[in-house]
């Protein structure tokens, strides 16, 4: 009887210890997970210690919306170039994170960016003004390394500090969303249930037939557009920079028939 207890006791002493031991375990590699988040932004974007992509990047890295360009970078020199450009543009950047959260191979945060706008940035000249832009970016880990990352970015309010989306108004002979749709852009003031894109189209180019929900696009660089819509008569229009537009859902096509490469901001109602 005595024997059995201290075997029943001993059991429950190495149930406990390895239970514990794995909750341990699990906490480690958190951290180690959370801490290879913080160095992509710490070590590459704020210290300029591009040679940590290398160190802490797969091979094969995919970064997947925000700051990535059209052609998403993969691999550790993509987000090199990336990081040029934003040193580049904002050299007394500051970067803070907010909140960081692990869950498996997984790690979310939180973070912003301060910082004074003193280079090209994706096709905006200098403007000298000071701005704060927030985000989340999604880190998927593989093996000790960071292997895939999708990033959210409130683009709409960095464009706006830096001046190339009104804040406030829209320049007379504009279509108004407000007058339009103050539901929608309540929406989009809020920042509920939207997602935000960017459109790049060279001169002479098309993108791909799409569909969009209820949508206001922001054209930071304009040009002359035809737009095929299925079963209609195509429209051609001369798109101003600044230009703000708002539709319903529907589906179509863009085509840049102008000189200039055209990019927009579109603002989503999901």
């Amino acid at each position: 009887m005595v024997i059995n207890k201290i075997l029943k006791r001993t059991s429950l002493f190495f149930l406990i210890a390895t239970l514990s031991s794995i909750g341990c375990a699990k906490k480690d590699n958190a951290e180690r997970n959370k801490d290879l988040a913080h160095r992509f932004h710490m070590d590459i974007f704020q210290a300029e210690k591009l040679d940590v992509a290398d160190e802490i990047l797969t091979s094969d890295f995919q970064w997947h919306g925000g700051m990535a360009p059209p052609q998403e970078p993969s691999g550790p020199e993509g987000v090199k170039r990336v990081a040029t450009v934003v040193i580049s543009a904002f050299p007394d950047r500051q970067i803070t994170h907010h909140d960081a959260i692990a869950e498996g191979d997984k790690v979310l945060i939180r973070w912003s960016m301060s910082g004074t706008h003193k280079d090209d940035l994706m096709g905006i000249a200098p403007t000298g003004k000071s701005i704060t832009v927030t985000g989340f970016d999604y880190f998927r880990i593989s093996d000790g390394k960071i292997a895939e990352m999708w990033q959210e970015i409130d683009q709409l309010g960095m464009m706006r500090q830096l001046g190339v989306i009104p804040v406030s108004s829209v320049p007379a002979g504009y279509i108004d969303p407000v007058r339009v749709s103050p539901n929608n852009y309540k929406r989009l003031l809020e920042n509920e249930h939207v997602r935000i894109l960017e459109m790049r189209l060279k001169a002479g180019k098309k993108d791909q037939v799409h569909s969009h929900p209820s949508e206001t696009v922001y054209f930071v660089k304009g040009s002359k557009v035809r737009i095929h819509i299925p079963d209609a008569e195509a429209i051609e229009a001369e798109i101003p920079d600044g230009h703000v537009m708002w539709h319903e859902a529907w589906t179509h096509q863009v085509e840049n028939i102008g000189t200039a490469d055209l990019y927009a901001i579109i603002v989503e109602s999901k």
